[in-house]
């Protein structure tokens, strides 16, 4: 039996009761607390190595330390600020670290809970106390983390806001409980609190809710196109990603922590590419764009992988067909929106739920697009990544044509079919 398919308590446990809940409270803090920390000891292990492998550095540990603390904090999308430059852009592998962790911790706490006879509150979609208790102890506990990290680690070399600190911490535990209860309850949100799940049933109509799955496909499939795209062009251009290896010269164990931190970023790049794909492009510093028709990369960081940016001037006029790639997309999405109607269903009910997911899919693209972009540092450098709201827009297009296409094939196969009959 997997960790997914444990099945639930439903005796009495420890968590009933006012005593229950003191400790249920106090058990979801120190769960929240150890997430926290143990995310902040993940991140700060390559800083501390880097330190140890450079013996000529004048800082004390403590300074490395200081750093990967901060870098805890960029996870959750706070900024930094080391002197005039702010540092903004979080690599989002990076950012899925804490929240895995805190998910993982949180259902260890949900686990505990008796669903025997919960008590609920009158308000608040009838939600589960127990629930509540230990979301809100986990939370709480994990921003106060948050926020002492961020008291204890700025220092003259990297500074952060305390209380830009604690909401962001706050705001990635609670995100985290709810991922953990979706889980935990395997989706059943009418378990959980039955009033919002009825309020939610009558105000999203069913064209919506089939529109869900196939949505999510379309959003992994942009991803993993994005994604596939940024690698065959670093491997075209090794060598000259190879020659900025050379020119930094970082050493075994920093070559080592500066290939991790560009595979961290390896979705704002996949998403960048969409972004190209689709038609706006993206830029890697003020004034740059790298787009269908023209490159003009600009000063470009001290990121090897941007090495295999193309060269300044016009793109080959062959490279538009790259566009193909969402339509693709949009007709992979229609696809799985069709499966979730019945075969001979009119073309009206099967547009219906493709355009939705299509529209799902491109939201949940540019919210994505928009998170991987962000600063690395002043000037030249305080703008990196693409447009979200004109990327998306770009890429609702294509996918609403691609998904016409295979809704429109669709019904004239069952047109055809009946025909036959």
């Amino acid at each position: 039996m997997s960790v997914l398919d444990r099945p639930r308590q439903t005796s009495p446990g420890p968590t009933t009761g006012g005593q229950g809940r003191w400790g249920l409270r106090l058990r979801a803090a120190g769960a929240g607390a150890s997430a926290a920390v143990l995310g902040l000891l993940v991140v700060c292990l390559p800083s501390l190595l880097v330190w140890v492998a450079s013996p000529q550095s004048s800082v004390p540990w403590t300074t490395a330390f200081g750093i990967g603390a901060h870098v805890w904090l960029l996870a959750h999308t706070v900024d930094l600020s080391a002197g005039t430059a702010t540092i903004s852009l979080v690599p989002l592998l990076l950012g899925l670290l804490p929240v895995s962790l805190a998910v993982v911790a949180c259902r260890r706490v949900l686990a505990l809970l008796d669903d025997a006879r919960p008590a609920r509150f009158q308000m608040w979609g009838a939600l589960r106390k127990d629930v509540a208790d230990a979301g809100l102890g986990f939370t709480g506990a994990y921003a106060v983390t948050g926020l002492l990290v961020s008291l204890t680690a700025s220092s003259a070399h990297v500074r952060s806001n305390p209380v830009e600190s604690l909401l962001a911490t706050a705001v990635v535990a609670a995100g985290s409980v709810v991922l953990a209860v979706a889980l935990e309850f395997r989706g059943d949100l009418h378990s959980v609190a039955p009033d919002l799940a009825d309020r939610l049933r009558a105000v999203l109509p069913p064209f919506v809710r089939k529109a869900l799955r196939p949505a999510l496909w379309g959003a992994v499939a942009g991803l993993l196109l994005g994604g596939a795209l940024v690698v065959a062009v670093a491997v075209v251009h090794a060598q000259r990603v190879g020659q900025l290896y050379s020119a930094l010269a970082p050493g075994v164990v920093g070559g080592t922590v500066l290939s991790l931190v560009q595979l961290l970023a390896l979705p704002n790049f996949a998403l960048w590419g969409l972004s190209w794909m689709a038609g706006p492009g993206f830029a890697v510093a003020n004034g740059s764009a790298v787009t269908w028709t023209h490159s003009d990369p600009g000063l470009l960081p001290l990121v090897p992988v941007l090495g295999a940016l193309p060269d300044p001037g016009p793109m080959p006029a062959v490279l538009r067909l790259a566009v193909l790639g969402p339509v693709l997309v949009g007709a992979l999405v229609a696809w799985r929106s069709i499966r979730q109607v019945t075969r001979l269903a009119s073309w009206q009910a099967k547009a219906k739920v493709a355009a939705a997911a299509c529209v799902i899919a491109a939201l949940l693209l540019a919210a994505g697009t928009w998170v991987a972009d962000g600063s690395l540092g002043s000037r030249e450098l305080s703008t990196v990544g693409a447009d979200p709201v004109l990327a998306g827009l770009c890429l609702l297009g294509e996918m609403l044509l691609g998904a016409a296409l295979v809704v429109g094939a669709s019904q004239w196969r069952a047109h055809g079919w009946q025909v036959r009959r």
